[in-house]
């Protein structure tokens, strides 16, 4: 149906051009031409999402809307002597100068709208691609590892430190590959753990943050339980939810959790209270600052229609504009990152609430496709809705350099797709780019030894632990 459309459209161009140019007007027969090419075009988008079977009611409404075009175009033809009358009583007594530089802005708007596919590539960044392949593999049996599924390296003493799901411990393992301490464990008692959501170093002390109990326990660096703090506490309000906790992160999800500075300081989410999107607290539990400008127009509850018709128009939902994740700057322990992920920005705070700088990162085909998958799944399966992620962790370098990245989508039908790693300088701009191509699913939530360039990454499903050299 749609290609029918297509080529009533193309006889449409074909007569109506005809037709102004009997009527000897070439104002007329430039301006048709600009309206029907950019119409074109809109229908071969069209056309290229029905052959994808990328049909959805919004498609469907854009399709009646061009049908309804074609019928006013057709009258017009049809009515086109008295048209032409009004037009010529208006336009043919001025001088022919006027109408030459109109006709001239009239073909550079043809050529600007008839070449998009050559202007759509230009907004991509042309920063080169480096890929990377090869990788050692990690004995789990030796490292008396069952199911890791993050991973940390700490470059003071070059250990590796693993999350093991299995074990809900934290192994830190020297570079002989032996676990040399352990932290937390399964239980409900001083310094156990029920689910771990995340874990974070610092020069003196190992955090780490249970999500099922809303607690941070914190270890020495030889694992012993030191104390915890109650962070549900700290965030239950009356602004918060109607003084109910919100429900706990994900395992997979790096957003919007509460993070621990290197300095040791406490960051929490508030961004459902509306000021900003962390609140900063000592260990005691002193609130401290505000960092972090909640984004204009988010919403955090919002209707699933509105979430369908923005990802079918691959827009983001005003659900997902407050996505962001902190990476601590190793060259100034007063200051981290914010990275905001579903709008793929970078700003830069102090911990006391001030913004240093913001910037907006550069368009990547890799991460467009990102928002293209999500139509996809939407198309395919109208209850999935999935929230906009283009950057879900991170690292910074000891020269301040950011490394980012980027989502792997694991619900589109693409198996084994590779993770990009995203390199910024200081100041946000980006550098480098680096694709990791892998037989199996990597994981996301990596990290980097940057003495022996490696890139240390656990499998998906947690079965493994890689490490590949850039």
């Amino acid at each position: 149906m749609v290609h029918a459309v297509v080529v009533i459209n193309m006889y449409m161009v074909v007569h109506t051009i005809m037709d102004a140019n009997r009527a000897g007007h070439v104002m007329m027969q430039a301006y048709l031409s600009v309206v029907l090419c950019a119409e074109n075009r809109e229908l071969i988008k069209l056309g290229k999402l029905y052959s994808r079977h990328y049909v959805s009611k919004v498609h469907i409404a854009c399709y009646t809307h061009f049908c309804l075009r074609r019928v006013l175009l057709l009258l017009i033809i049809y009515l086109h002597p008295i048209l032409y009358m009004r037009v010529n009583m208006i336009l043919y007594r001025r001088q022919f100068y006027s109408d030459s530089l109109l006709l001239i802005v009239a073909f550079f708007i043809v050529f600007v709208s008839c070449n998009n596919e050559s202007s759509d590539k230009s907004r991509y960044s042309d920063i080169e691609v480096s890929i990377i392949e090869s990788y050692e593999k990690f004995d789990l049996r030796k490292n008396k590892l069952k199911l890791p599924v993050r991973i940390k390296y700490d470059g003071e003493n070059d250990h590796l430190l693993a999350f093991d799901l299995a074990q809900q411990k934290v192994l830190e393992i020297n570079n002989n590959g032996e676990v040399v301490v352990k932290y937390g464990g399964k239980g409900r008692g001083p310094g156990e753990l029920q689910a771990v959501e995340n874990f974070y170093i610092t020069e003196d002390h190992l955090y780490i943050v249970d999500r099922s109990l809303y607690l941070i326990n914190k270890y020495d660096r030889k694992g012993n339980y030191i104390s915890s703090l109650d962070y549900g506490e700290l965030i239950l309000n009356e602004e918060y939810n109607n003084g109910k906790l919100p429900s706990p992160p994900a395992l997979h999800d790096n957003y919007n959790e509460p993070f621990i500075t290197l300095s040791g300081k406490v960051l929490l989410p508030s961004h459902t209270q509306g000021q900003s999107l962390y609140q900063l607290f000592d260990w005691h539990g002193n609130h401290l600052a505000n960092i972090g400008e909640i984004p204009e127009n988010f919403e955090p509850i919002i209707e699933d229609q509105e979430i369908q018709f923005a990802l079918e128009n691959r827009k983001i939902p005003a659900r997902d504009l407050h996505r962001v994740f902190p990476i601590n700057d190793q060259t100034n322990s007063n200051e981290l990152f914010l990275i905001y992920s579903s709008i793929s920005k970078i700003a830069k705070y102090d911990l006391s609430g001030k913004k240093i700088w913001e910037r907006e990162i550069s368009l990547t085909p890799e991460v467009d496709s990102l928002v293209i998958d999500l139509a996809h799944v939407i198309m395919k399966r109208s209850d999935h809705l999935l929230p906009v992620r283009n950057y879900v962790s991170g690292t910074n370098s000891p020269n301040g350099d950011l490394y980012l990245v980027t989502y792997t989508n694991h619900f589109a039908p693409v198996p084994n797709r590779p993770v990009w790693i995203h390199q910024f300088s200081p100041k946000g701009k980006l550098i480098q780019r680096y694709k990791i191509i892998s037989d199996n699913d990597l994981s996301y939530y990596l990290d980097i030894d940057f003495n022996k360039n490696r890139i240390y990454t656990p499998l998906f499903n947690g079965t493994g632990i890689r490490a590949y050299n850039f």
